[in-house]
């Protein structure tokens, strides 16, 4: 019985009957860069060149052509072949938003026959590369759960509330097909002492990484009553003879206010203001902390962020 497996293998692969297995296949897919399909593919000698049809889940206009796939690398034995579809005219429809179905498909002939393996898997293209969008599974996307409310000028003995930053997944500022927002509620304010006005600062959490290496922040962003928006930047002015570990020296410094009007979504850049200038000869200066700042906030009002992105 075995030798007759033995020979069966054999008669197997000169007769080009082997069949190539795709083991993973995986979408890279954002507004602003290539989109790239990989597999990890088990060949076979009588493996053809395998590649990508993409095809719409939801009707959407315009379609993409297929493209080859060709090996990038190895995972353990196991060749990764890659597809990619350039940021040109024809691959157009592949915009923010839009839900697809990427099938790799991996031809072979078998007893002078052609036919094929093929494996699919959904995908939306999502925002652009550095940009906070908070769409579907990625909620906060690095962002702080809890804003800081505080009056102006401040009170003595200082007052500050905290109100939650909510992800609301119905909320967005442009079509798409996964949805997702960030929003704050104002409730429970005490009242204004004369010409007293409420802020509410929002952190970006560890989104500040990615912005802070912009000119400056963009966002979309939804009031349900006219506010003033700016933007809150700490920066550290350097280490102590340029050594880390050393004494750092922190300032606040604050870009011009932005009117936003009640209504729907708009978008707004809030350029940084200009930073204060090295501590030493040996020293930098480095953004250590954004945060947006809402004022004139109001019992009963709602503000919502979305597609928040660095100004490049």
């Amino acid at each position: 019985m075995f030798k007759f497996l033995k020979y069966a293998a054999v008669a197997a692969v000169l007769c080009g009957c082997e069949r190539p297995a795709i083991q993973s296949l995986s979408v890279a897919a954002l507004e602003d860069q290539p989109k790239v399909i990989a597999a990890d593919i088990r060949t076979t000698g009588n493996m053809q060149t395998p590649f990508v049809t993409i095809d719409p889940v939801a009707p959407t206009a315009g379609s993409v052509p297929n493209f080859n796939m060709r090996v990038k690398s190895t995972s353990g034995a196991v060749p990764v072949f890659e597809g990619t579809a350039p940021l040109k005219s024809e691959y157009a429809p592949l915009a923010y938003g839009t839900k697809w179905k990427a099938t790799v498909v991996v031809p072979y002939r078998i007893f002078w026959r052609n036919t094929s393996v093929t494996q699919s898997a959904d995908f939306v293209v999502g925002a652009a590369k550095r940009c906070s969008s908070f769409d579907g599974e990625l909620h906060h996307q690095g962002w702080g759960e809890a804003a800081e409310v505080r009056p102006v000028p401040a009170r003595r003995p200082p007052l500050t509330q905290s109100t939650p930053v909510n992800w609301l997944e119905t909320e967005n500022a442009r079509p798409s097909a996964v949805t997702g927002a960030l929003g704050i509620t104002i409730d429970n304010l005490p009242s204004p002492i004369g010409a007293e006005s409420w802020i509410a600062s929002i952190p970006t959490g560890s989104a500040y990484a990615i912005l802070r290496h912009g000119s400056g922040v963009q966002i979309a962003i939804k009031t349900s009553r006219t506010i003033q928006l700016q933007l809150a930047v700490q920066a550290n002015r350097g280490f102590q003879n340029g050594v880390p570990g050393g004494t750092e020296v922190f300032e606040w410094v604050y870009s011009r206010n932005k009117e936003v009007a009640a209504g729907d979504w708009h978008v707004v850049e809030l350029p940084f203001p200009e930073l204060p200038a090295p501590a030493s000869k040996t020293s930098r200066v480095a953004i250590t902390k954004i945060n947006l700042n809402v004022a004139n906030v109001r019992n009963g009002m709602q503000v919502t962020i979305d597609d928040v992105c660095p100004i490049t």
